[in-house]
């Protein structure tokens, strides 16, 4: 096997150990990684620094394939708001259910200065979204807030209750906290009148 072709092996066997172990990455070690791909040990440091380098790119692949299933619902039926609610909602629930691996695709997006990155792949997924119902300028805050404000709800889970008032350890309080963000986003906030 050619040097590139042991490199995508480790790498697919990473994220299928990753996706086997629920995103538990004490139960994947390199061992288990050199193992399954049938390679020495030692060519695992060959191609990878170390162990968190690997996992981290096997994260970006993964993150980056749910990145690209984004869709938002184009049923006419329904109004902008609602299509990107339910699209918007169901990358924010994948982002719960895979919350380690999400948080290292978060944390390693945010530590890269240049670069495309899964960040910005959804950003731009959302501004194709918009194309027929918003501006470019539009587009690109709109899309620049509401993954934001995923990103921090995610990494701030614990405190984000009390910082965006939902309680996003449950399902519905989820979908909840993406229809009045994306509402604010379209609609403006309103103060009350006094």
């Amino acid at each position: 096997m050619k040097q590139k072709e042991v490199k995508e092996k480790i790498i697919e066997v990473a994220i299928r150990l990753i996706k086997e172990s629920n995103g538990d990455l004490s139960l994947v070690s390199t061992r288990a990684i050199a193992k399954e791909a049938g390679i020495a040990n030692g060519l695992m440091n060959y191609h990878f620094k170390n162990k968190d380098e690997l996992i981290t790119i096997a994260i970006q692949r993964m993150i980056g394939e749910v990145v690209s299933l984004y869709h938002p619902t184009f049923d006419s039926s329904l109004s902008l708001e609602e299509r990107i609610v339910e699209g918007a909602a169901n990358v924010f629930e994948f982002l719960f259910q895979n919350e380690l691996i999400s948080r290292i695709s978060i944390l390693d997006d945010f530590s890269k200065k240049e670069g495309w990155n899964n960040t910005m792949s959804s950003q731009g997924l959302i501004k194709d979204s918009l194309k027929e119902d918003l501006d470019q300028d539009e587009r690109n805050l709109f899309a620049f807030v509401l993954v934001s404000s995923m990103q921090v709800a995610l990494l701030s889970y614990g405190n984000s209750t009390s910082l965006s008032g939902h309680l996003l350890s449950k399902k519905e309080e989820r979908k909840d906290f993406i229809r009045s963000t994306v509402h604010m986003l379209l609609n403006g906030c309103h103060t009350k009148k006094q």
